[in-house]
């Protein structure tokens, strides 16, 4: 599971696009970067395509790339406390075919690499249409290997298993609103820890500090519950509305709220404006700081203490021709309530992309 899978995934990907070249169909290329006042910059090209290879068949292929540079407070993707520079590719292929009027079903396969982490995904999905299609149920099973090194210890190997689950209703309420109901489950097991990240034991008797490294849990059962509401207001603007609740074995519960105004102006031109909050306890064996004995489960990943984030974006989609040009502008503020090495973290993140039929 190394960059000739990797390759090979990409490979079909070119290949399938070439083969229905003549079909009708859509792709869009896109740049992300994301940057922080804790040094971190990310920078990810992708490209998608979609387009129907049959008359019943549709397919998805992408690519993506993720070019990450920083010297954070909290590495956990490499052994280096001063700059890193990591890499990961990823690739996807993804089929879903009309088996009736109101039924389809599909698969999808996601293989992911970098230079100390392997992941292969597999999930099959399906949705059928109920109540005058009213009334829409989907659901996706998807089943993860992921495969843990370390570029400091060639010795250290690990991996973990995912098992995850997703229910979803939609229904039609009136003609100008849509409800989301979505149920996701999950079960992790394996290696969950960073084999980067160490943690200082401090003895209070003699002010002696004990550096160990980081052991978590290694299983984790999460589930969420998330509502969305979408609804058109006259003919040119809509808002769509969501909350989300999450909680897991490890006594971790957070919160999502979110908010989006949209409009089309005349011409065709999209214009998007949102708000997102969030917050979440900590699990139950994180700590800001350790003392005395070493416990037999430690971190100081500061996304597994009480946190929560604040976030608005701005979102411009403009046609020219048959090509759509889209640019996303969002500012997010970090609020870390147990780590004292970072109270706060602020970070904007910059999207440019264009989208095209073929």
């Amino acid at each position: 599971m190394r960059l000739q899978l990797i390759a090979a995934v990409c490979g079909v990907c070119v290949v399938c696009v070439a083969r229905v070249a003549a079909a009708d169909g859509n792709a869009t290329a896109m740049l992300r970067v994301y940057a922080d006042d804790d040094h971190m910059t990310v920078v990810s090209p992708s490209a998608n395509a979609s387009f129907d290879a049959g008359p019943r068949l549709q397919l998805v292929t992408a690519v993506a790339a993720d070019a990450v540079t920083g010297a954070s407070v909290d590495v956990v993707t490499s052994a280096s406390p001063a700059t890193i520079h990591e890499r990961r590719v990823e690739g996807t292929v993804d089929a879903t075919a009309a088996v009736t009027r109101i039924a389809s079903a599909g698969a999808r396969v996601i293989v992911s690499h970098e230079n100390d982490y392997d992941s292969l995904h597999a999930a099959v999905h399906g949705a059928i249409e109920l109540a005058k299609r009213n009334t829409t149920l989907a659901g996706t099973y998807d089943e993860g290997f992921e495969a843990a090194g370390s570029v400091v210890d060639p010795g250290f190997h690990d991996h973990r298993r995912t098992h995850r689950a997703v229910g979803t209703l939609t229904q039609i309420l009136d003609r100008q609103t849509y409800l989301d109901l979505v149920l996701d489950l999950s079960l992790t097991h394996g290696y969950q820890a960073s084999p980067y990240r160490s943690i200082v034991i401090e003895d209070p008797a003699s002010s002696a500090i004990l550096r160990v490294s980081e052991v978590t849990p290694r299983t984790r059962e999460a589930a969420a519950a998330s509502a969305r509401i979408r609804r058109a207001i006259g003919d040119r603007w809509a808002i769509h509305a969501s909350y989300r609740f999450y909680l897991d074995d490890w006594e971790l519960r957070s919160h999502t709220a979110s908010v989006d105004v949209l409009t089309e102006r005349p011409g065709g031109t999209r214009l998007a404006a949102g708000l997102r909050a969030y917050v979440q306890d900590a699990a139950f064996f994180y700590r800001e700081s350790y003392t005395g004995a070493v416990p037999a489960l430690r971190t100081h990943d500061r996304t597994l203490g009480a946190m929560a984030s604040a976030a608005i974006h701005a979102t411009v989609d403009h046609p020219l021709g048959e090509v759509r040009l889209v640019a996303d502008l969002g500012v997010m503020r970090m609020w870390f309530f147990d780590f004292a090495p970072q109270r706060e973290r602020t970070a904007v993140t910059l999207s440019l992309g264009s989208s095209w039929p073929f």
